[in-house]
Order: structure tokens, then sequence, then C-alpha cells
């Protein structure tokens, strides 16, 4: 069995097999009411410090706790949102939503690709691992690097 999760907490018995992090950019149509994932969400956890960073304080006018929910209702042009590179690719890629890099208070999510530590690497494992490497959105530049751990 292997999983995928974001800001991986450590956790006996698993183990990070492939990871990569992918930087957080504000999501934009227009200037528009702010829109933010759950509190229980990585992301979210980490914007008390970008908060204290920036001298101000976010107030969402939605939480949710879908990344989908979140890119719909920015590109409904109703918000704006704090989201990984990977959820809006395609859109700002084909210029429907514009990410604005947070230059002064960089901000990543890390993508882990999690198995037992028991599990044995196997060739079919291996090659699931390659093809997550090579076609999974949240593996994908714009990050610095892929990082395939020791098994």
């Amino acid at each position: 069995m292997i999983g995928l999760t974001y800001d991986l907490v450590p956790c006996q018995g698993i183990r990070s097999v492939l990871c990569a992090s992918q930087p957080i950019s504000i999501i934009v149509l227009a200037a528009r009411p702010l829109a933010l994932l759950s509190k229980n969400h990585a992301l979210r956890r980490r914007l008390p410090q970008m908060e204290t960073n920036a001298g101000v304080c976010f107030q969402p006018t939605l939480e949710a706790a879908d990344i989908n929910t979140l890119r719909s209702f920015v590109m409904s042009g109703q918000s704006i949102s704090l989201l990984p590179h990977f959820a809006v690719r395609r859109q700002a890629e084909a210029g429907v939503l514009r990410t604005i890099p947070l230059d002064n208070m960089p901000l990543c999510v890390t993508t882990h690709v999690v198995a037992r530590v028991q599990r044995r690497m196997d060739p079919m494992l291996e090659s699931l691992l390659g093809m997550l490497a090579d076609h999974h959105p949240a593996l994908q530049p714009p990050v610095d690097s892929v990082t395939r751990l020791s098994a």
C-alpha cells in the first residue's frame, strides 16, 4: 500500500519514498475577497507565520477543505486564494488565472508519496514511482527538484 500526502507529519511505520516541493502563489482573476483552505490543511497551518512576517491578518470569506473548490471559486471571479502551483498549472499556462509568487515571504508545500516501512521496493512499485514522478502534477516543476529517497 502506498499513499500521497502533503507536508508529511512523521509517523511510525510510514516512510517517504518520493517527495517534491511546490511554491505557493497568490491566485487571482481580479481584486476579490480571500478564500483559503480549511484550518486542518497543512498550507493553512503556515499562514500565521506569513501573517506575522507581512504584518497582516487574513480574513477569508470562504474556507474549504478542497483545492478544487477554491480554484473554482477563484475562476468564478469571486475571490483570490493561496494555492500550490500544481493546483492551477493548466489554468495559469492557458492564461485563465494569474499566479503571483510570494517573493518576500516564500512558502512551499511538499508532496510525499509514502509507503509502509516494511514495504519492499519491488519492480512494480519502482515503476509506479517513476510514473508518478513523471506525471503527477504535484511532483512536476516548478519544483527545484524531485527527490528520490533511498529505500
